[in-house]
């Protein structure tokens, strides 16, 4: 269930502190692969981040969802990494009912 692969990443995440935890994020934004320019639109922009965010998203032919992503900052582009390796794979009505608290701890 996707909640229980959110409360997993919270705790595997927890026991990382300080610069540990900075340069776990940057290692995942290191590897994503980058959005083509016809994917970084103001329609796929993620409105609110302190960098550019763009995120792309489908639904597949069994019903799970797809994302992909690709960001100006490191720490933007890892943290968007973080999130949607939960949901990429998880059934579209199960994303959807996802909210701001359900990844709150």
């Amino acid at each position: 269930m996707i909640l229980d692969k959110i409360r997993e990443k919270g705790e595997s995440m927890a026991v990382l502190e300080g610069m540990d935890r900075l340069q776990y994020i940057i290692d995942e934004a290191k590897s994503v692969a980058p959005l083509g320019a016809e994917h970084k639109t103001e329609e796929n922009k993620i409105r609110g981040c302190i960098s550019n965010l763009w995120v792309t998203g489908k639904v597949l032919d069994n019903g799970t969802m797809q994302y992909q992503h690709d960001a100006d900052s490191h720490m933007t582009k890892g943290t968007a990494k973080v999130i949607l390796d939960i949901v990429n794979g998880e059934p579209k009505n199960e994303v959807s009912k996802l909210t701001l608290e359900s990844f709150q701890a």
